[in-house]
């Protein structure tokens, strides 16, 4: 439904279920965080959430940082002190941001 009304906004609308505290599919995850660094680039907005915006949206967030040639510390940080909130929610999220552009 929600992709309905974007449609019908003219805003694209981009999907990935993640367990609410849990870690993505490292493949889909790399496609959404590669697609969403060409838009920044190309100097389009980009809206990012889940249910607190902590732990998946931040997790996402980073790894589109890493896209965009941050390293993963300063990522964080960066998420971190822009959502006033230490990001990701859990180690093991904090694990997959730090390793992401190892896999």
């Amino acid at each position: 439904m929600k992709s309905f009304f974007c449609a019908k906004a003219n805003i694209g609308f981009t999907r990935l279920p993640i367990r609410d505290r849990g870690l993505p599919d490292l493949n889909l995850l790399k496609q959404l965080a590669l697609k969403s660094a060409e838009l920044l680039k190309n100097e389009a907005s980009l809206a990012i959430h889940c249910r607190a915006g902590i732990g998946r949206a931040g997790l996402l967030s980073c790894c589109i940082l890493q896209e965009l040639g941050m390293d993963a510390a300063e990522a964080i940080k960066s998420v971190s002190d822009a959502r006033g909130v230490t990001v990701p929610d859990t180690v093991e999220q904090r694990e997959f941001i730090l390793n992401y552009m190892k896999q």
